[in-house]
C-alpha cells in the first residue's frame, strides 16, 4: 500500500475513533442509544474538523469501515463504533461468555487490580479478549512490562456479572472483582526475577 494512502487511512480512522466513541458533541455529531449516526453527516462533520478529510467520500468512509470492521459497524445509512467508547451507550442485551477471557495489563498496575479489581478507568467498559494473540499485541503497543490477566469470565456470569461481545474477540464487562482473575504464568514468568513478586501477591 502506497505510504500516502496509509497516512490517509490512519488520519481518517483517529477521526472516526474520536466522533464515534469519545466526543461526538466536540463535532457535533448526535449518536443514538446504541452508539449509531449517519454516515453522510459523520463525513461531513469531519471534513469541517479536519482540513486533510475535507474530500473524504462517502465510498472512502464505508471502504475504511469495512477492512476495520472489527472496529466499525455499517447497518444501511448508519455507522458504529463497536468497543471503546468513553461516552454513554446502550450495548443491549449481555451474554453468556467463554469460559475464560484475557486482558493486558502493567506490571505497575497488578497490585492496584488485586486491591480494586478491573475497572474501565477512561472507557465505559472493562474490555477483554477471547484471543490469545490480540491481547499479546496489545502488549507489545506498551512501553511497560505487560502481565497477561486471565478472567473467569463464566463464574463471574453465573454470579451476576454483565458481559457484552463487541465483536468476535473482543468482549465488553463493567468493574470486574479482583476474585475473578488470576495471572497468566507464562506472562509473569517472562519479567524474570520480578515474577516472583508478582505471583505471591496474587496468592
Amino acid at each position: 500500500m502506497p505510504k500516502r494512502v496509509l497516512e490517509f487511512e490512519i488520519i481518517l480512522s483517529r477521526a472516526m475513533i474520536f466522533a464515534l466513541r469519545h466526543a461526538p458533541e466536540a463535532w457535533g455529531i448526535v449518536l443514538d442509544g446504541q452508539g449509531w449516526t449517519d454516515v453522510g453527516n459523520l463525513i461531513e462533520t469531519i471534513g469541517l474538523a479536519d482540513s486533510r478529510l475535507a474530500f473524504v467520500r462517502n465510498r472512502d468512509l464505508r471502504q475504511l469501515a469495512r477492512k476495520q470492521s472489527s472496529r466499525f459497524e455499517l447497518q444501511g445509512t448508519k455507522i458504529r463504533a463497536l468497543y471503546g467508547h468513553s461516552v454513554s451507550i446502550d450495548c443491549g442485551a449481555d451474554e453468556p461468555p467463554p469460559e475464560y477471557l484475557l486482558h493486558m495489563t502493567t506490571s505497575t498496575a497488578w497490585a492496584s487490580i488485586l486491591r480494586e479489581g478491573l475497572t474501565p478507568q477512561r472507557r465505559l467498559f472493562v474490555h477483554l479478549t477471547t484471543s490469545r494473540s490480540y491481547a499479546s499485541l496489545i502488549g507489545e503497543k506498551s512501553k511497560s512490562d505487560c502481565l497477561m490477566v486471565v478472567v473467569a469470565a463464566a463464574r463471574a456470569h453465573m454470579h451476576g456479572q454483565r458481559f457484552w461481545r463487541a465483536n468476535e474477540s473482543i468482549w465488553l464487562t463493567e468493574r470486574l472483582s479482583q476474585e475473578y482473575l488470576h495471572l497468566d504464568l507464562k506472562s509473569a514468568e517472562n519479567l524474570g526475577s520480578h515474577a516472583s513478586g508478582l505471583l505471591s501477591n496474587q496468592q
